[in-house]
């Protein structure tokens, strides 16, 4: 292959090496195991972040923190369009292929996760005082908006790089974002920025 088609063809997450899937090293069991630690890892967190933050900041912030949770759950399950499953599944189904593939299929699933969740984004904060009213109940919960677009680029970005790695069945990685992703940062953005009493800081950062 010549430098330019080298170069063409080097869109990747970070960290993933530039060869053909290798194949296992580990057994199955060992990435089931992982990915159940994981996800009760990001359960305990889940539950820790209510308790620290009814605790650390009180009954009113808990509130704006546990509805912006279940909004923004509710919006993502329509602006990810159903990629959460689609991408590692068409990674998979591509991993005996050459490897731009595998890269195209992310680059586009990214593509377009993340220009409808911007557009999406842009048009809830022009309207956020009604959509504040809509989603929160009053227009004067708009300081909310802005956290949950930030929110929802986030959760867009996560699934295109564990959706990739999963599809890869680098379970190393991908249990690594979520851990990282919904257990670790959050808890320590919590415990470091409570002085603020600012969920829309919290939520946002």
């Amino acid at each position: 292959m010549n430098a330019a088609g080298a170069a063409s063809n080097d869109f990747r997450p970070a960290g993933v090496a530039s060869t053909h899937a290798k194949p296992r090293s580990r057994p199955v069991t060992w990435d089931l195991v992982l990915t159940m630690m994981t996800e009760f890892s990001v359960l305990v967190a889940g539950l820790a972040l209510v308790s620290l933050i009814g605790r650390l900041l009180g009954p009113d912030s808990l509130g704006e923190y546990l509805l912006l949770r279940r909004v923004s759950a509710w919006l993502v399950a329509g602006v990810l369009l159903g990629l959460a499953n689609a991408l590692p599944r068409f990674v998979a189904y591509s991993v005996k292929k050459p490897e731009r593939e595998r890269r195209a299929y992310f680059l586009v699933a990214s593509l377009c996760l993340m220009a409808v969740v911007s557009s999406s984004g842009v048009i809830l904060y022009l309207g956020r005082y009604t959509f504040a009213r809509w989603l929160f109940g009053s227009p004067e919960l708009a300081s909310l908006i802005l956290p949950l677009v930030l929110c929802l680029e986030g959760m867009a970005a996560q699934t295109a790089i564990y959706g990739y790695y999963r599809g890869i069945l680098a379970m190393g990685r991908a249990n690594a974002i979520q851990f990282f992703h919904f257990a670790l940062i959050p808890v320590v953005v919590v415990v470091l920025l409570y002085p603020t009493k600012s969920i829309p800081l919290i939520v946002g950062v």
